[in-house]
């Protein structure tokens, strides 16, 4: 059965994503490892059942996902052959500033400028949290030797419809056939 997963960082218009995939018919893509969730290895039969009615396998991982000891490898909870994406924010910064604000607010959804005001260490500590994590990703991804689709948060929110589309067309030329 086909599986995909969205490999990214807080605050990059992911939940925003895996809703327009979702309603798209490209399975049900949730973050299925969140922390409010059982253990992980307890919910294998609950991620496998999440599957859309067309059967797809759909999970967006955070880095700090794989630091959780219940899980060996990222691709220990797909099926074979999955597809990965690959979803960052450029402007690193306002990702920062974002994720700061959300935590501050204690809003996930939708949080947007103007962010609230942080003390320049805060926001530089933050930057360097999300830069080491991207290059976690990319790290993982050539150690791996997966080429995943890369898509930007920027031009995702530019145009939200192509995005999804080009995804869509990505998983159907990659998934095996049959």
């Amino acid at each position: 059965m086909p599986s995909y997963a969205i490999c990214t960082t807080p605050r990059t218009g992911s939940t925003f994503l895996c809703r327009r995939l979702r309603n798209a018919g490209l399975g049900n893509p949730d973050e299925w490892l969140h922390a409010t969730r059982p253990r992980p290895w307890a919910t294998l039969a609950e991620w496998r059942q999440s599957r859309a009615k067309n059967g797809i396998f759909a999970i967006k991982l955070f880095w700090v996902h794989r630091e959780d000891e219940a899980i060996v490898d990222f691709e220990d909870v797909l099926d074979e052959e999955p597809c990965w994406i690959y979803l960052r924010r450029k402007d690193v910064h306002s990702q920062a500033l974002s994720y700061l604000t959300a935590v501050a607010r204690e809003e996930w959804d939708e949080v947007r400028a103007p962010y609230l005001e942080f003390s320049p260490a805060m926001v530089s500590l933050w930057e360097a949290k999300l830069r080491r994590r991207n290059e976690d990703w990319r790290a993982w991804f050539r150690r791996k030797k997966i080429k995943p689709l890369q898509i930007t948060y920027e031009d995702f929110i530019a145009a939200p419809d192509a995005t999804v589309e080009s995804i869509r067309s990505y998983l159907v030329a990659t998934w095996p056939s049959g």
